[in-house]
């Protein structure tokens, strides 16, 4: 169970810090890196697999695994495991498409409409498995929908990567010793519906909410939701990374944005209550199936 606690709290801590310390890493903007020629010998990364293979070493020479789960992998379970890559797979062979008419109509906006899709398909696919083995699948889509999260902006100061690193870690404790998947969830939404407030004067809100409460409620989410199978487990935790790149990813020069821009409001737009709507939406669509879910194990 702790083996499975710690998988997802890497997991979450991988992709919620892995733009930031490539940035300081090589101190350019990653939205020009197409640009840059790459560097022929880089020390960070070969230190990084090299203390990783030294983990992986000690930890395969110790024998101390942990104790197995005893939950027995399920015909449903490989199913799902097989058809939600597959739902991915399309997702972004649709994305790939549209991206190459990005400029056209606002073509990139569209994404939403195919995150509204992957929601019902994930939530099926949840209440299709058997008792409460959904619940980690629920929690890794409300993490998707919640957007882009602290990757889009954070301090210009190194050491305070170990602020969200600590989040994951209490997040990943607080959630396996008083497991509420809901309640991790419902932060979750609230992360979501801070991209209201992207502009001054309350920009801080909605930055602190993604460098604070995302870290924290995505470990506490995830942790809360565990032990379940092995398939369920794997599919669940690859899930954020298979589908967040379609839906939330921008590319190019600088993501394709108007070098100059007018005035800016310190209200959302139209777009910004769309796109934040759907997401909250489907953050609380998640939480209502985990707690579904919990009703109908008893």
């Amino acid at each position: 169970m702790w083996l499975q606690t710690a998988l997802a709290a890497g997991v979450v801590a991988g992709l919620l810090l892995a733009e930031p310390v490539d940035q300081f890493r090589t101190s350019v903007p990653r939205r020009y890196a197409d640009y840059l020629s790459e560097p022929a010998f880089d020390p960070v990364m070969l230190t990084v697999l090299a203390l990783t293979a030294v983990v992986l070493a000690v930890m395969l020479a110790s024998g101390d695994l942990g104790e197995p789960t005893h939950l027995e992998a399920s015909g449903r379970a490989l199913v799902v495991g097989v058809v939600l890559p597959l739902v991915g797979l399309v997702l972004y062979w649709r994305f790939v498409l549209r991206f190459e008419n990005l400029g056209v109509g606002g073509a990139m906006r569209g994404r939403w409409i195919f995150g509204i899709v992957l929601v019902v398909v994930v939530i099926a696919a949840a209440l299709w498995l058997e008792g409460r083995t959904g619940v980690l699948l629920l929690a890794a889509m409300a993490f998707v929908a919640t957007g882009k999260g602290s990757t889009s902006s954070f301090p210009d100061s190194w050491p305070w990567l170990l602020v969200p690193a600590a989040l994951v870690l209490a997040g990943a404790a607080l959630g396996r010793r008083f497991p509420q998947p809901v309640v991790g969830i419902g932060a979750l939404a609230l992360v979501a519906a801070s991209a209201l407030f992207e502009h001054p004067p309350w920009d801080n809100l909605h930055l602190g909410a993604n460098w604070l409460l995302l870290p924290f409620a995505a470990s506490f989410a995830f942790a809360s939701s565990l032990p379940t199978n092995e398939p369920v487990t794997a599919t669940s935790l690859a899930a954020p990374a298979a589908f967040a790149v379609p839906l939330v990813a921008d590319f190019g020069w600088t993501a394709y944005a108007p070098l100059v821009q007018g005035e800016m409001t310190p209200w959302p737009d139209s777009w910004a209550w769309t796109s934040t709507g759907v997401s909250v939406a489907a953050v609380v669509a998640c939480g209502l199936a985990v707690a579904y879910l919990h009703t109908r194990s008893r």
